[in-house]
């Protein structure tokens, strides 16, 4: 959040789902959310559905959501599930057994986009690998990969649906 303190173009919003629409205004252009989704119960992440349908229909400069989810394909994620005793599967549950795109409904583009993506974890080590290397897999694609690290989940409307 104080990366974006000067910056008037960016608001950070800590809501959850039932309020978020009480903290939108007319400039809120996008929501984005980081490995929240899965720690979510079914009936909130619907709700959070309604919330993004409401915001497409209410707002024209809405132009969409994405969250970035552990991919539940990869079995480094399995492995740090049941090894790290800092995470249990009652918490981390989710990621496997929630379908989000019925949750989280519709948009104007159609079903919610699901994609992998990521062959290796944001770092700053990156900076010291060959670019080939450093950005392998970081295109969004919709095919199971049990390589990817994330997984992508968005909705937006298209240009020509603005």
């Amino acid at each position: 959040e104080s990366k974006f303190a000067n910056n008037d173009n960016v608001s950070v919003v800590q809501a959850g789902a039932e309020d978020l629409l009480d903290h939108m205004t007319d400039n809120i252009q996008a929501v984005c959310g980081f490995h929240i989704l899965h720690h979510l119960r079914a009936n909130t992440i619907e709700t959070l559905g309604g919330q993004f349908a409401q915001l497409f229909g209410d707002s024209d400069r809405f132009r969409g959501w994405f969250f970035i989810e552990p991919n539940q394909l990869n079995l480094l994620y399995v492995a740090q599930t049941f090894l790290d005793p800092a995470m249990h599967f009652s918490e981390e549950k989710g990621i496997w057994l929630t379908d989000f795109s019925k949750y989280l409904g519709r948009t104007p583009s159609g079903h919610p986009l699901i994609g992998r993506i990521g062959l290796f974890p944001p770092r700053p080590i990156l900076a010291r690998l060959p670019k080939r290397i450093a950005t392998l897999g970081t295109g969004v694609s919709s095919l199971p990969n049990p390589l990817a690290l994330y997984r992508v989940l968005a909705g937006y409307r298209s240009e020509t649906e603005r």
